[in-house]
């Protein structure tokens, strides 16, 4: 695949011939990197960030190339994203999960989006579980909807406080449709910070009561190679699919 890039000289119309520069994406490259990463991870399953467009790349292409290797897990950041995923799978013949990282903010997209692409959004506060449980409320249970739960250990970004998150009744997590839990490291890419071993110390204290029924992923690109292995069920490399 080859992407012209436009400048910014005085008269640059942006078309190919008017670029100062041209970009080629090896496509079977990034595959190869998934395919790498998800032997790494065996047996657990090996998902895919593709947010940001692929970042960058054109989640258009990418996509159908990493469901060609095998990839069935995707995760976008937004809405819109995880709309794109869905027609770029759709159109190449494939079907798979698509969780959205963001969560769920009912007043920035309807319920009808996550229902109408199949989209999983991933629950981050209490606020957003009562809302996600409220927009459930009407559907059918056949209706095949899903969730994330993201608990916070220590990146203090988004999710469920962990103590928080180990009261929630399981009952209650099932009838939300929670299909994963996750949480995300913070300092994976230094494999000595002592921040890791805590990060996957609090991960497991949060899944010991309600949570431990649930499919788990904590590994980002970079978790994947940490000597304690956190893989568990799920990986979601991002930055390493694209050669980082």
């Amino acid at each position: 695949m080859t992407e012209a890039l436009s400048g910014s000289a005085p008269g640059a119309c942006g078309s190919p011939g008017d670029a100062l520069a041209v970009l080629t994406i090896d496509l079977e490259a990034v595959a190869d990197n998934w395919r790498q990463l998800a032997a790494r991870a065996s047996p657990s399953e090996c998902a895919a960030a593709v947010k940001a467009d692929a970042y960058g790349l054109g989640a258009g292409e990418v996509v159908p190339a990493l469901a060609r290797s095998g990839c069935r897990t995707f995760f976008t950041a937004h809405v819109s994203e995880g709309r794109l995923t869905r027609v770029a799978l759709q159109n190449a013949g494939y079907d798979g999960r698509i969780f959205v990282l963001n969560g769920f903010h009912p007043e920035a997209a309807p319920m009808a989006d996550y229902l109408d692409f199949a989209l999983a959004p991933v629950i981050g506060s209490m606020e957003e579980l009562v809302a996600w449980e409220r927009a459930l409320a009407p559907l059918h249970a056949q209706e095949p909807v899903r969730c994330a739960l993201h608990v916070d250990t220590g990146m203090n970004r988004l999710g469920f406080p962990i103590e928080e998150a180990r009261l929630l009744p399981q009952q209650r997590l099932v009838s939300a449709r929670v299909d994963l839990v996750m949480s995300h490291l913070m300092s994976a890419e230094l494999p000595g910070d002592t921040v890791n071993a805590r990060q996957i110390a609090r991960f497991k204290h949060a899944r010991e009561r309600s949570l431990r029924q649930f499919s788990a992923s904590l590994a980002n690109s970079s978790g994947i190679f940490l000597p304690q292995h956190p893989v568990l069920d799920l990986v979601r490399p991002g930055y390493a699919l694209y050669g980082g």
